[in-house]
């Protein structure tokens, strides 16, 4: 059920993506969650003895529904999800940017009892055909596609041949049980290729942003505990690092940008 201010809400939003295209802002990421399955994550010990973040859904799968939230069923949040949309869809496309969804993140099927309708591939293909406009795209995360049990190379053909891709995370896991567990590795180590993955996005002549996300605690974050500041905290769940990891991840992507210039040249 919609709650009571929910237009005033989405005028707000309305008047935000207005100002953002006036300042020449290209996307704008967003999230559609009933409420975030945090509690399932946990730090595991990663190479060197770093921090990595750890996710599992069987620990945390009984937890009830919050009382100021409720439980909530696929249909009802569609059928919310379809109304903003569409009210907020042709304001992005009027001021000139895109629009850009992040799977729900952690991808189990439901968080305290209520459905989550963007993890799993059916809903993200679904929501683009909401309304059909390039305003209309997602953050393509090759690692909460593996999460998803998905080919992250084919997922990303999908959405990137539409051109539905309007933000790109670049990380890595290792997946142990579709949707439900799994370990958020260094951007090197995991089970997504990410040399193909770059590869199949730029032969899309994918010109948008990307970001090498999910840092992991290396020694000097903990050394430094500002370091860490980032969202508030650390990011990522129970083993989300800082700026030292982030610097890593982000000479990683770009490794992987060039390498794939170089072979196409």
């Amino acid at each position: 059920m919609a709650r009571p201010r929910r237009d005033e809400e989405i005028d707000q939003l309305i008047q935000s993506i207005q100002v953002a295209g006036e300042c020449g802002i290209a996307n704008i990421e967003y999230n559609w969650y009933v409420d975030r399955l945090i509690e399932g994550y946990y730090e595991v010990e990663g190479r060197g003895g770093s921090g990595v973040t750890g996710f599992d859904y069987n620990k945390v799968k009984n937890l009830p529904a919050k009382p100021e939230i409720g439980m909530h069923s696929s249909e009802e949040l569609w059928t919310n999800y379809t109304y903003f949309l569409k009210a907020i869809i042709p304001v992005a496309e009027k001021a000139g940017l895109r629009m850009s969804v992040h799977p729900n993140d952690p991808v189990s099927q439901q968080s305290h009892g209520s459905d989550q309708i963007l993890s799993n591939l059916a809903g993200l293909k679904r929501l683009i055909t909401i309304v059909d406009s390039p305003s209309n795209g997602i953050t393509f995360d090759c690692g909460v596609t593996k999460e998803m049990g998905e080919d992250p190379v084919e997922v990303c053909r999908y959405f990137a041949s539409r051109d539905r891709i309007n933000h790109m995370h670049f990380r890595n896991v290792i997946s142990y049980e579709r949707y439900n567990q799994y370990i958020e590795t260094f951007i090197d180590e995991g089970e997504v290729n990410m040399y193909a993955v770059m590869e199949e996005l730029m032969s899309h002549n994918y010109t948008r942003t990307l970001w090498a996300e999910h840092p992991h605690i290396l020694d000097y974050d903990r050394e430094y505990p500002g370091a860490q500041k980032r969202n508030g905290g650390p990011a990522g769940g129970g083993g989300g690092g800082g700026y030292a990891a982030e610097c890593f991840n982000i000479g990683f992507a770009r490794a992987m940008m060039f390498a794939v210039m170089s072979n196409r040249s």
